[in-house]
Parts: structure tokens; C-alpha cells; sequence
């Protein structure tokens, strides 16, 4: 009787321990991982970012170290004002979740015309989590701005 209780139990949890994919509320819970990554990225909050970041996936083939991007994040704070920095008034255009995997897209404004920022996340040890974007790096959107000078 009791191993018939904890498997009935176990099998009750599994929707805890492995949400079903694309429903509307794990593109949420996608969304606000994304949200608080990004929020973490535009006030500097470089502590803040391992809490969201699984570094060793995101770094993989970025051509880029850890230090170099918590460095970009903290001349990004003090380069852009709020209004004007890239991870301003940005709206999803897209969650895609593919298994344990999932891709948000989104733009500055909804505008086609500014440039799809992409926040790859994975679902790992109950919770999902950042392993990559478009964002640092060679030919990164936060990268590439601050290259260019001062107006």
C-alpha cells in the first residue's frame, strides 16, 4: 500500500519536476526568467546574473570570458542612460520551447526595424535557466553598441 501511495504521489509530481512544453503557463515561466535576466543586465546587477545564468554553456562558443562580459555589463550601465540603453522597452515576439530548451525573440519596441534580441534558456534542476543570447560577445548586440563611439 505505501509503494502504491508514493508512486501515485510520485506520478502526481511530475508536472513539478518536468512541465509540459509550451504551455502558456512554461512560456511564462520562460518569459519572466528572461525578464529577470535582462533586468539583472541593465541595472548591473553582475551578483545577480548567476543566479539566472548557467555560465558554462552560456560562455561555449562565444569567443568570450566571464569577466569580459560582467565588464561589458557594468560600461553598459554607465555608457547608456535607461532610456537609451539596447535592453530598454523590449517586447517578446516570440517563445519557442522545444523539449528542454526554449528561445525567446523580442525588439526594442516591437519594431521590426531594431535589432531581435534571442535569450536561450534550458530547463535544469527544476527551474529554467539562461545558457545563451545575442547579446556579449563578437557581434553582440550590447557588445557592438558600446564599440561605437559617443554621440
Amino acid at each position: 500500500m505505501k509503494s502504491l501511495l508514493f508512486v501515485l504521489l510520485a506520478l502526481s509530481s511530475c508536472s513539478t519536476l518536468f512541465p509540459e512544453r509550451g504551455t502558456p503557463e512554461s512560456k511564462m515561466a520562460v518569459l519572466r526568467v528572461t525578464n529577470d535576466f535582462l533586468t539583472a543586465v541593465l541595472h548591473a546587477k553582475t551578483q545577480k546574473l548567476g543566479d539566472f545564468v548557467l555560465w558554462g554553456n552560456y560562455l561555449e562558443g562565444k569567443r568570450v570570458r566571464k569577466e569580459e562580459v560582467l565588464a561589458e555589463v557594468e560600461q553598459a550601465k554607465k555608457r547608456f542612460s535607461v532610456a537609451q540603453h539596447p535592453l530598454t522597452n523590449l517586447q517578446p515576439t516570440a517563445i519557442e520551447i522545444r523539449n528542454d530548451n526554449a528561445e525567446v525573440r523580442l525588439r526594442k519596441g516591437g519594431s521590426a526595424e531594431s535589432p531581435e534580441i534571442t535569450v536561450n534558456v534550458m530547463w535544469g534542476s527544476g527551474g529554467w535557466i539562461v545558457v545563451g543570447d545575442n547579446l556579449f560577445g563578437q557581434g553582440g548586440i550590447v557588445s557592438t553598441a558600446l564599440s561605437k563611439p559617443k554621440n
